[in-house]
């Protein structure tokens, strides 16, 4: 953590944090809780699943 701060590779205010997201490059904290992280991350995926065919309705 404190080597992710040195480098500026923590996003978020940590007093309003609900939970805490790690990648390889960045250290996320977010006001947003866990089972909302996993709602939009399923909704997410599923919407990438879906066939567009916006091109078709022009």
């Amino acid at each position: 953590m404190h080597h992710a701060k040195k480098e500026e590779k923590v996003v978020g205010d940590i007093a309003d944090t609900k939970s805490v997201v790690v990648t390889s490059d960045y250290i996320y904290f977010s006001s947003l809780s866990v089972s909302t992280l996993k709602k939009r991350a399923s909704m997410i995926s599923t919407i990438s699943k879906l066939d567009d065919y916006a091109e078709e309705l022009e």
